[in-house]
Order: structure tokens, then sequence, then C-alpha cells
């Protein structure tokens, strides 16, 4: 499940130093960081079903939907995501995976 850091430092009101609390968590492999202020509690899960969590609106398209449903004979292993209205290119390198969002015009972005 993805957490939020307001989510987890309403969940810890009781601890006096909250970040603490999350740091420790991380460290015994309770909540895995994947980005600043964004975790997850499973470490195995795939990384496109984080990728509009990290950075969005957004969804996944290009390279990444065409091989995920084998309509391009290349492994890609790079989750690429379309967005709208950033005016900029967008790349995170996490421990479930490397994600990439490009800017797509409005009459490619469903409303």
């Amino acid at each position: 499940m993805v957490i939020n850091n307001n989510t987890l430092k309403n969940n810890y009101k009781n601890y006096a130093n909250k970040d603490t609390k999350i740091s420790r968590e991380i460290k015994n492999g309770q909540l895995f960081k994947i980005i600043n202020g964004l975790y997850e509690t499973d470490p195995k899960t795939p990384g496109y079903l984080l990728a509009t969590s990290i950075y969005g609106p957004s969804y996944i398209s290009f390279e990444y939907a065409l091989s995920y449903y084998s309509l391009i004979p290349e492994r890609v292993t790079t989750i690429t995501c379309a967005t709208y209205d950033k005016k900029k290119k967008k790349q995170y390198n996490t421990s479930f995976g490397v994600f990439t969002y490009r800017d797509v015009p409005s009459l490619a972005y469903p409303e």
C-alpha cells in the first residue's frame, strides 16, 4: 500500500519525533521509500502500480505499455508515463524501477 508522509505523521501523532519513527520503520524493513515523502509497505509491489502515485496526473504509455501488451518485441524496463500540461520531462530512479514522465498534447490526455 502506498502511504504518503502526511498520512504516516498522522498515524504516528503519539510519537515525539515522527521522522525518527519513519526512519526506524524504513531501517527495519516495514516501509520502503519510493521517493521523498512517498512510501510502500510491500517491497514486491510491481513498479507499474506505483507510477501514477509518483508523479501525476499521469498514465502508463509509450514503450512500456507497448511492451507490456506484447505489441513490440523489445523488453522495456523503464516505466514510461504520459502527463499533461507539466511542460517538462521527469525521471525517477527508485528501488521499484525507473520511471519517466513526458508531456503529451491535450488531445492525447483523457479528461
